[in-house]
């Protein structure tokens, strides 16, 4: 009888063990399934990076890196397009020291025949120690007016809708047989025509210009 209890016990004992050594395997077995999954997920990450690169990233980075170039170029050449502008300006302006000056009633004046905006001429003429021509007189304009040929600019401009010289004074029609002749809107600096006639027009408008200044007398 003790024998056969014994045997029973060493049956149950067995019995624990198979359950326990079925329990590990099933453990082992869920720890490497998860090591497997945490494996897969990170291939899985890793592929996913590298097509969001080459498919997203990588072309608006493309994308980007042209349109910052592009812009570089644009403002390289806007500041090559001023430079070019100024070293122009500056080469005109030394070139009227080898050009005639030509002197009348006390004046001295210099026709330029190059074209450009008012602001420019303006500009120029400063440049130059001088002005402008401002024609206030009709002798002045009698000998304007056998040295233009078209369009060119004076020191006349409108502000708060009234005309005045460069020199601030209005501007009064004694000399000129009518006012200064408005084709359109926006049109607010003032040339002179052959046979004496103001007309305004755009103050970006290329024409020709005259400067003037007094003769200082040595």
């Amino acid at each position: 009888m003790k024998m056969h209890l014994e045997d029973i016990d060493c049956d149950i004992q067995q019995g624990h063990n198979a359950r326990r050594q079925q329990q590990g395997l099933r453990c082992c077995s869920h720890k490497k399934l998860t090591v497997m999954a945490v494996f897969l997920s990170g291939c899985i990450l890793s592929v996913y990076r590298v097509i969001e690169y080459k498919l997203i990233i990588s072309p608006n980075y493309q994308e980007q890196m042209t349109h910052n170039y592009k812009e570089t170029q644009t403002t390289s050449s806007t500041q090559n397009t001023h430079s070019r502008d100024f070293v122009a300006e500056q080469t005109s302006a030394k070139s009227t020291k080898k050009q005639q000056w030509l002197d009348h009633n006390g004046k001295s004046y210099y026709f330029e025949t190059n074209k450009k905006g008012w602001d420019f001429a303006d500009s120029f003429c400063k440049m130059q120690s001088s002005n402008l021509t401002m024609i206030k007189k009709t002798e002045d304009m009698n000998f304007i007016l056998n040295h233009i040929m078209g369009h060119t600019w004076v020191g006349l401009k409108r502000e708060n809708e009234k005309w005045n010289w460069i020199d601030g004074t209005a501007f009064h029609n004694r000399v000129f047989e009518n006012d200064v002749q408005q084709e359109k809107s926006g049109s607010d600096c003032g040339s002179i025509m052959t046979g004496g006639i103001l007309l305004a027009a755009p103050c970006k408008t290329a024409n020709q210009w005259i400067c003037e200044k007094l003769i200082v007398e040595k």
